[in-house]
């Protein structure tokens, strides 16, 4: 590669325009402070170190250079760095959650074999949390971002993002490289890595890791049981899948507000970013759908 990520340089803006030189688009989130507290200043914050300082998040990402500069304003040295995953930069994320997240993958490989080397970083909570990076190609268009597709597994797609590093962790921790783009390429995920996450107009039963032919569909099972496998943000999707979508003209303002004020009260142990992810679906099928700025400041509302 000719062009190189710049690391080990102290200047997060110099690390970001290095980022956007390989086609990615970045944008900066808010980090943490000398007490370990979130630099958006909120306390308590709920999603510490992860949260975008600009105004409409993940859409604000770019591979524009002025752009860039226009968000630095002097206080880029002390923001974490926000990947835009899915077609915006070329690749998706596969989010290892720990020794459970390690375990679920080691399965699958038992299973259907290794996965292959790619790009992959090490999070800032620690070394059995890792961050894979995979190639963004077709087969993707239609997969969707989703927490626990399986045990200790987050996937993000188009329309998620991920922190890169050097971004600093709440844990105290930093997000760093275990093989960078300087060392390697995003691989192209194998068929059945794909195959076990769901596609957008699917919704996962988390808690499991799958072990059939991952091109099979499993027979509906019973209702309770099913949903006493539901992750919170999974039961927080299924109760968004039977809520009608907010209409323009017919109060479509107030409704949002009413569905954002009942998912808050129902699963309020979800960050802001888990639930904004969990209500999109819904948000697809209102007339016309909220841009991402609106649909979270009626979260926010509905938080206060």
């Amino acid at each position: 590669m000719a062009f190189r990520i710049a690391s080990n340089s102290s200047n997060k803006l110099d690390i970001a325009k290095s980022y956007i030189q390989i086609g990615w688009k970045v944008f900066p989130v808010h980090s943490i402070d000398e007490n370990g507290k979130c630099t958006c200043g909120a306390d308590p914050c709920r999603d510490i170190g992860k949260h975008s300082i600009t105004i409409n998040g993940v859409k604000d990402a770019t591979n524009d250079q002025e752009k860039l500069k226009k968000y630095s304003d002097g206080a880029y040295d002390v923001a974490n760095i926000g990947l835009a995953t899915g077609e915006h930069s070329g690749v998706w994320v596969l989010d290892i959650d720990g020794e459970e997240g390690l375990k679920t993958v080691r399965e699958w490989e038992g299973v259907y074999g290794s996965l292959p080397k790619t790009v992959t970083a090490r999070t800032g909570a620690g070394v059995d949390h890792k961050h894979l990076y995979f190639l963004f190609d077709e087969r993707c268009v239609n997969k969707k971002n989703a927490m626990n597709i399986a045990k200790g597994i987050d996937v993000r797609f188009t329309g998620g993002y991920v922190i890169l590093p050097p971004s600093k962790h709440k844990s105290g921790g930093q997000y760093k490289w275990l093989l960078s783009p300087n060392d390697t390429t995003p691989a192209p995920a194998p068929d059945w890595l794909l195959n076990l996450i769901p596609d957008r107009d699917e919704r996962a039963v988390g808690g499991t890791s799958k072990s059939i032919d991952p091109i099979s569909k499993p027979e509906p099972a019973n209702l309770e049981t099913v949903q006493s496998a539901l992750t919170l943000q999974e039961r927080c999707v299924a109760y968004l899948e039977k809520t009608p979508p907010a209409i323009e003209g017919e109060n479509g303002s107030g409704t949002t507000y009413n569905v954002c004020c009942r998912i808050c009260e129902l699963f309020g142990n979800l960050s802001d970013d888990d639930l904004f992810i969990a209500i999109s679906d819904w948000n697809q099928r209102c007339v016309p759908p909220w841009i991402e700025k609106g649909l979270r400041r009626k979260i926010n509302e509905a938080r206060k």
